[in-house]
């Protein structure tokens, strides 16, 4: 599923736009320019309206819809109450999950809505007894069982995080919202194993699983990307020759980072290449497919099954995270599943966890400062921020307490970090 964002011009915005900062004004006229917008364009979509999220004004001049490409094009319905923000945090939701989990929130936008009309403000500034109010309204008046309604609300409480990731991302001011869905949402349903721990990564799945699609997991765990766009996607562009003995250099979106590997851990890498060369794009040969590509040092790690030209392309997104399904069922079942986004926050987890163990051997709550430091420290080497940002957050609260916010309650994994071994 591909999503798309439209940006209509629908007011006077000649009476606003000096009210509005230098970039804004600038961004605003670039956007205006353009009917299709790429990776780059959207980022600045985000900003502009992240960055004015209480310029009622400025959402009654522009409007924004966003939309599914399938066989025809599916259009979100245009939100009365906060249109413009709805749409991007529905996009940026959309982009991480399947389809079907984003017609849901669609569907939970829409039924919010008559909660939000009585009271003439958006699902994200509701009280506990709004949020109550809407529960029984599911309940009651659509006549919906508890387990869709949980999964309502808690479609809701995952939009509020996103809200708040993206302004800790494109707001300049790094405001952040009060989540008051945490205690009225669904508790989310346990699946097996939805986190991973190393020991269980190293000594059951890696020795289950078909090589090379177990480094599939290894490689996220160890807070590498994969990202929907192609061109993002660390994952999918790891070639042969980025290794070099224990370290493997990553080129992500802040420059190249460096990462090394445990001895085992090489094992299981060396495996993997070697199946790679004896593959050699499937059971493709110079004699049987004329769009047989020999493997080298330029060729990527995860390799098509068959070529349709004779250029090389790293696989998409689809096909790596099918083969990290496929590698996940044969060691756990059929019905047991886990997302690369979990498998990376293990990892995160993980590594934050040892090094405070390290530290202190046990944890006491005036650690906590400690914790913080540390999360952000990791986002910075896993590539989720640029040297400046964990900079700048290391030595301003308030710049920390946005990459906390992030780790923490977007996770939704604050337990975790605090467990340590005995």
């Amino acid at each position: 599923m591909e999503n798309k964002i439209i940006l209509d011009r629908i007011g006077n915005l000649n009476r606003i736009i000096n009210d509005l900062g230098e970039r804004d004004q600038k961004e605003i006229s670039e956007l205006l320019l353009s009917v299709d917008y790429n990776s780059e364009q959207v980022k600045i979509i985000f900003h502009v309206f992240f960055n004015n999220f209480m310029n009622d004004e400025l959402n009654k001049c522009l409007q924004l819809r966003t939309y599914r490409i399938e066989k025809y094009r599916s259009f979100n319905p245009e939100y009365e109450i906060g249109n413009n923000i709805k749409q991007l945090a529905w996009y940026y939701y959309a982009e991480q999950h399947n389809e079907v989990s984003a017609a849901s929130v669609n569907a939970a936008l829409t039924d919010v809505e008559t909660i939000e009309k009585k009271y003439n403000i958006p699902f994200w500034e509701f009280n506990k007894a709004q949020i109550k109010e809407f529960r029984e309204y599911l309940l009651e008046k659509k006549k919906l069982n508890k387990s869709t309604v949980d999964n309502k609300l808690g479609y809701c409480r995952t939009l509020v995080r996103s809200i708040n990731d993206l302004l800790s991302k494109y707001n300049d001011k790094k405001i952040a919202i009060e989540d008051n869905w945490a205690l009225h949402s669904n508790k989310w349903k346990p699946r097996k194993l939805q986190l991973i721990t190393y020991d269980e990564l190293m000594d059951n799945f890696m020795p289950k699983s078909i090589s090379p699609e177990n480094l599939i997991v290894l490689f996220l765990f160890k807070g590498i990307h994969l990202a929907r766009e192609t061109e993002d996607s660390e994952l999918a562009r790891i070639k042969l020759k980025d290794f070099n003995r224990n370290e493997l250099t990553i080129h992500g979106k802040y420059g190249d980072r460096i990462i090394k590997f445990t001895p085992k851990e090489m094992e299981w890498i060396n495996l993997g290449i070697k199946e790679v060369k004896v593959k050699d794009a499937g059971s493709a040969s110079p004699q049987t497919d004329k769009y047989f590509i020999p493997v080298t040092q330029d060729s990527y790690l995860f390799r098509k099954l068959k070529f349709l030209s004779k250029e090389e392309t790293p696989l998409g997104h689809w096909s790596l995270n099918k083969r990290l399904n496929e590698a996940w069922k044969t060691v756990y079942g059929k019905d047991s599943k886990i997302s690369a986004n979990k498998l990376r926050i293990s990892g995160i987890l993980d590594l934050v966890n040892r090094r405070l163990i390290a530290k202190y051997g046990t944890l006491r709550p005036e650690h906590q400062s400690d914790v913080v430091i540390e999360i952000i420290k990791v986002f910075g080497e896993v590539g989720d921020y640029s040297e400046n940002e964990i900079k700048e957050a290391i030595s301003s609260q308030k710049s920390a307490n946005s990459i906390w916010h992030r780790g923490l309650m977007y996770y939704h994994d604050r337990e975790n970090l605090m467990k340590v071994k005995q």
